[in-house]
């Protein structure tokens, strides 16, 4: 029998949701119209759709100033 460590489980568990994120993200960006899809689609995405609420964009921040605040 193999034991699963916590460790390892919030491993996978995080894989699996990054690869529905991947492929959520994917369907949301492609365009209306653009032909069939390439390659397969991730096989838990429809099982883990209850994630939908939690997959967002993120705010990024940001080093390099603005051209705008630069010439001021």
């Amino acid at each position: 029998m193999k034991v699963t460590t916590v460790h390892n489980s919030k491993k996978k568990w995080k894989n699996i949701r990054d690869c529905y994120n991947k492929e959520y993200k994917k369907e949301k960006t492609t365009p209306s119209g653009s032909g069939a899809r390439k390659g397969a689609r991730y096989m838990y995405f429809s099982r883990l759709s209850f994630l939908q609420n939690s997959v967002s964009n993120k705010d990024t921040t940001t080093n390099i100033e603005d051209q705008n605040e630069r010439q001021s």
